[in-house]
């Protein structure tokens, strides 16, 4: 147990160190950085913008298709992140003013929980310690998901695929209702994060 926990620290802290290295400027202001400030990339920053800001439903967004709108989901807006900082703005409405800043930052920090999983999915087939743990991090910052972060952010986020596959092999050992529930979960939150998911994980 304590080898795991050494392995955990260790990918968390390659992974947050390699990401200060090369996405410093958006962990120190990630409100004035744009992954994309052009195509897809850009798209996705203003609808979401536009849904925090001035769309009535959690399912629809006025921003395109007019006059009819079109289903949220389908704008690539990361409907799980905005439609919190939507009900979140409620009682505080300044948190809409960082939208992109919480975009930025969540997309980043997927990274590091990619390497968490990634290495608890090498611990559970017996290659646990420092090793592992540094491959671990290697995977989640040179996973293709990264390169996402140029225009589709809904898919940028790395965490996915390692959880569920970690929930999988954890649901493979023991058959647990508990598992079961954790992995429709896992399910539904990363398609409500782009339907893509629903196909890859389902």
């Amino acid at each position: 147990m304590k080898k795991r926990r050494c392995g955990i620290f260790i990918s968390v802290a390659i992974s947050c160190l390699v990401l200060v290295v090369f996405f410093g400027e958006v962990i120190r202001n990630p409100d004035a950085v744009y992954f994309a400030n052009s195509g897809d990339g850009f798209k996705a920053y203003f609808t979401a913008l536009y849904h925090v800001q001035h769309d009535t439903s959690c399912n629809v967004s006025s921003a395109m298709n007019y006059p009819f709108g079109e289903l949220y989901a389908f704008t690539d807006g990361q409907p799980l992140v905005v439609n919190t900082i939507r009900f979140i703005s409620r009682y505080a409405p300044g948190i809409t003013s960082h939208t992109i800043g919480i975009i930025n930052l969540l997309m980043l920090f997927s990274v590091v929980l990619g390497a968490l999983f990634i290495y608890l999915i090498l611990a559970e087939s017996g290659a646990g310690g420092v090793l592992p743990a540094v491959a671990a991090a290697g995977i989640a910052v040179l996973s293709p998901q990264v390169a996402r972060m140029g225009g589709h952010f809904s898919l940028a986020w790395g965490c996915w695929i390692p959880m569920m596959a970690w929930l999988l092999i954890l649901f493979e050992k023991k058959r647990k209702l508990l598992l079961s529930l954790l992995i429709g979960a896992v399910l539904l939150l990363s398609g409500m994060m782009h339907f893509y998911f629903i196909g890859l994980l389902g």
